[in-house]
């Protein structure tokens, strides 16, 4: 049985009660008492089936914050790795031996250089807030030389294959 329909056994017993003036019989008395022992004991059922749920959503939050902090670790022990390691190996130079590679990849980026309080509107991009608007000033510069504002700068990143 459940908490609803205990629920509704126990009305229909108080209105028998209402339509019979009032005064309850011993037998009304008998079932009020099992239906609201049941009634307890689903609630005590329910608060511990809750807080076994509340356990288990701690515990995986725990998990999940272990296994982010070694994510992370291991994440800066990769990218430290990579930087010695390209450290080691001169830009443009690469290495290659079966199966594996290593070579240089050149990429472009516009880096401000100034603040955007500073600069013309033209190079600023309001979205949610006021941003640097890398694409315009890239088109800018490259169509027209360079400017204050910004500067495309060369980038060089090691491809580990």
């Amino acid at each position: 049985m459940t908490l609803y329909e205990i629920q509704a056994d126990m009305l229909d017993v108080l209105s028998e009660v209402e339509e019979q003036g009032g005064e309850i019989t011993e037998e009304q008395e008998a079932r009020l008492d099992a239906l609201s022992l049941s009634r307890n004991e689903k609630i005590e059922n329910w608060v511990k089936y809750l807080k076994n749920l509340a356990s288990d959503e701690a515990g995986l939050t725990a998990e999940i914050d272990e296994l982010s902090r070694r994510r992370d670790r291991l994440r800066r022990h990769r990218d430290y790795s990579k930087s010695s390691l390209s450290g080691l190996l001169g830009y443009g130079e690469t290495w290659k031996k079966s199966p594996h590679s290593l070579s240089w990849r050149s990429s472009f980026s516009t880096e401000p250089r100034m603040p955007l309080e500073d600069m013309r509107e033209i190079f600023v991009r309001i979205s949610e807030k006021r941003e640097f608007n890398k694409v315009a000033a890239k088109e800018f510069i490259l169509s027209n030389g360079p400017i204050p504002e910004a500067e495309i700068v060369e980038k060089r990143t090691l491809q580990i294959k």
